[in-house]
């Protein structure tokens, strides 16, 4: 199914997701949406490249969601001309929080490697971003405000912390300057 979802957490809380492997869904390969207190452990997924032209494939999503653990993970994308190997988004001044990605291996996105797009307190440490496709104009790992909510636009983007990931690529980090008191340490940007 072109437009499907590999795993779909719906509104649930304490999910685990361990040693699984998703070839393709044709969409998000696992997608937390509006879930809390979840983990997803050693996930080999990917590649997406079977539909090069479907919109907003991600392949680790954590949507609207509270402290969502992705770690462990090798994700390989496609190319497809939005999405993020793993990205946390749709966060609001109740949702976003505490989320930690770390020690993932992201590889063939041609928009994103990891995207913060809001959220608050969260930790994105020891993550390997590279092997982009050739041509695209992809970031490494961005931090942005995505859904800044007037009138306190930055309340939903606030103290991250970016530390000791590795992105020899070209573009391999971008601060859209609109996230308060983010810590950006120990990164090898090349």
């Amino acid at each position: 199914d072109p437009v499907g979802i590999g795993i779909l957490v719906q509104a649930s809380a304490f999910i685990d997701i361990r040693d699984s492997r998703i070839t393709d869904s044709g969409d998000q390969l696992i997608l937390f949406n509006n879930s809390q207190d979840s983990t997803a452990t050693r996930i080999n997924v990917g590649v997406l490249d079977a539909y090069p032209t479907k919109m907003g494939s991600d392949g680790l999503s954590a949507y609207a969601s509270t402290r969502i653990t992705i770690q462990d993970s090798e994700i390989r994308g496609g190319e497809h001309p939005t999405g993020c190997g793993i990205i946390v988004d749709g966060s609001t001044l109740f949702t976003g929080q505490g989320h930690i990605f770390r020690r993932n291996v992201v590889e063939q996105y041609v928009n994103c490697g990891l995207g913060i797009a809001g959220g608050a307190n969260g930790l994105f440490e020891d993550n390997f971003v590279g092997i982009i496709y050739p041509g695209s104009t992809v970031i490494g790992i961005y931090i942005w405000d995505h859904y800044a909510d007037p009138p306190e636009p930055h309340q939903a983007c606030n103290g991250n912390t970016i530390r000791r990931n590795v992105v020899p690529i070209a573009s391999p980090f971008w601060d859209a300057g609109d996230c308060t008191n983010t810590t950006i340490i120990g990164n090898s940007w090349q």
